[in-house]
């Protein structure tokens, strides 16, 4: 009989470790850092749940010791690719039609994995990929990570409580399906805990993915991917294929079963994504439904006497030539946030856009919705996890 009603009631951000200059968690973290600056790791392609090797490599580099290699990764070539594409598909069935508890399940685990004995993995990855901070690491690899996996949940949840009143004469009901195909999710370098969340919001909804992650944090891509397998996730729901941007999404974008995108990065690539949907629209079973974040082209607003005293120091040949966006520009609420918190002053509204500007909202995550079905007693072995921090011996 399997007849209760579980459900995500209520969500807490997880609270940050600190790593005070001494402490069990600060020794672990600084021997996982160690160790995965002492060897190389094989990266393979995993799809299906096996692993591939192409034989055509590339390597991971430390930002900021950029001669020293912590990994090699193969790249995706078109088989593998379209392997990818078919795995998805063949693991859609299973996974839709698994309950939606039990899918929700992998991932709770998986968040109470990362708060836990997969912290240290995460944070050291995260501070070698992208040249963060024990703090900035924490609150991006573990911390972030581990609320989008709580609060997607939740939301889900949420979702499903969205039922039609019932008529006098009749009683109402609203079923929830995943999309009808497979979702391609392209992650950035710059955050572990949305190159997570892009593919796993769709797959908690009952959604296969096709994973691109950013070539140059295809290290902590790899921490995240082996976290999930650790937390159950059957083979083939999301298929993590490193390689050139190019020619993934050419061979993605033109398979008739997409039915999806999620994404960040940059407003050029999402433009081309969204006009070579346009471009394929009749080959498509569905509409694809398009999910994007872009920035790193904006300007921050100032208040005029900051704004000349700082165009002041700038030579007239500097003024005259055209600005440059650059790929390592923070994103929009990024820079909003900080032109807030440099200035010491209220920013009420850009003279230039007239948009009334505030802190960056806590964003609503969504998602779709049905239900590879995991017998009830082996998601309880799953789920045996410690629920309390404790250092390795």
């Amino acid at each position: 009989m399997d007849n209760g009603y579980f459900k995500v009631r209520a969500f807490k951000n997880e609270p940050g470790l600190g790593y005070n200059p001494t402490g069990a968690a600060k020794d672990e973290l600084l021997r996982t850092i160690a160790e995965m600056r002492s060897g190389i790791v094989d990266i393979p392609l995993i799809i299906g749940g096996k692993e591939y090797r192409t034989g055509n490599t590339k390597d991971c580099i430390v930002p900021h010791d950029k001669n020293k290699v912590i990994g090699r990764y193969h790249e995706a070539g078109e088989t593998e690719i379209k392997l990818a594409i078919k795995a998805a598909n063949d693991a859609k069935k299973a996974w839709a039609e698994m309950p939606y508890d039990h899918r929700m399940l992998v991932f709770l685990k998986a968040a109470r994995l990362a708060s836990t004995t997969w912290r240290a993995r995460l944070n050291a990855a995260t501070m070698l990929c992208q040249s963060k901070t024990f703090y900035q690491a924490d609150i991006d690899a573990a911390c972030e990570l581990i609320d989008f996996y709580n609060m997607n949940c939740k939301a889900l949840c949420d979702i499903y409580d969205m039922q039609p009143a019932p008529a006098l004469d009749s009683m109402n009901k609203t079923d929830y399906k995943p999309l009808d195909g497979f979702v391609f999710a392209v992650t950035p370098f710059n955050f572990t805990a949305i190159a997570s969340n892009l593919p796993s919001a769709p797959a908690i909804a009952g959604n296969t993915v096709v994973w691109k992650p950013a070539s140059s944090t295809v290290y902590a891509g790899y921490v995240i991917m082996k976290l999930w397998q650790e937390a159950g996730l059957p083979d083939g729901v999301i298929n993590f294929i490193p390689g050139n941007a190019r020619q993934i999404s050419g061979f993605v974008l033109d398979d008739e079963h997409l039915a999806g995108i999620h994404f960040t990065g940059s407003t050029a690539v999402f433009n081309s994504f969204y006009k070579k949907i346009g471009e394929n629209i009749d080959r498509y079973h569905c509409y694809p439904r398009i999910v994007g974040e872009t920035g790193g082209k904006n300007v921050p607003p100032l208040p005029a006497d900051i704004f000349h005293k700082a165009a002041g120091k700038r030579s007239k040949k500097s003024w005259s030539k055209k600005p440059q966006p650059s790929k390592w520009a923070a994103p929009k609420s990024s820079i909003l946030l900080s032109a807030l918190l440099l200035t010491k002053r209220p920013l009420i509204k850009s003279k230039a856009t007239s948009t009334v500007l505030k802190h960056p909202p806590m964003p609503k995550f969504s998602a779709a919705a049905a239900a590879m079905t995991h017998k009830a007693s082996s998601l309880n072995r799953q789920l045996s996890f410690q629920k309390t921090y404790t250092a390795k011996p």
